[in-house]
């Protein structure tokens, strides 16, 4: 477990537990994205996605995406009912640099619990 995201290392980061599970009702603050150090078929390099809370964090998921889709494929949201183009709320997504070198993106956001092992994985803003 990281307690401090910006104070981890790299190794912390690599030594978290990949899961294939998860509880998608819960809502994190930002999402560290750490290569895997393996190609994908597609022959892009491919992503581990660490989910965070308030600096702390406890898994990874998947390592075989190589691609991030930031409000899912296409950038609709979850939904896209007519409420959300008439009505739209931003989202506030935001990237930083941890002191690691690793990237963190943030917002309060939600993982896709249905792809987790596929070539694209995606998070949603928060509305």
């Amino acid at each position: 477990m990281i307690t401090d995201i910006n104070k981890a290392t790299l190794e912390d980061f690599i030594d978290l537990p990949t899961v294939t599970e998860w509880d998608p009702t819960i809502k994190y603050t930002g999402i560290v994205i750490l290569p895997s150090g393996h190609l994908h078929d597609s022959g892009w390099g491919s992503m581990y996605f660490i989910p965070e809370n308030n600096g702390k964090a406890t898994f990874k998921i998947s390592g075989y995406s190589d691609c991030l889709h930031i409000d899912g494929i296409g950038g609709f949201g979850k939904s896209i009912a007519k409420t959300n183009w008439e009505n739209p709320k931003p989202i506030g997504w935001r990237i930083d640099c941890l002191q690691c070198g690793l990237i963190r993106v943030f917002a309060r956001l939600t993982l896709d619990e249905s792809n987790f092992a596929l070539s694209d994985f995606a998070i949603y803003g928060v509305r």
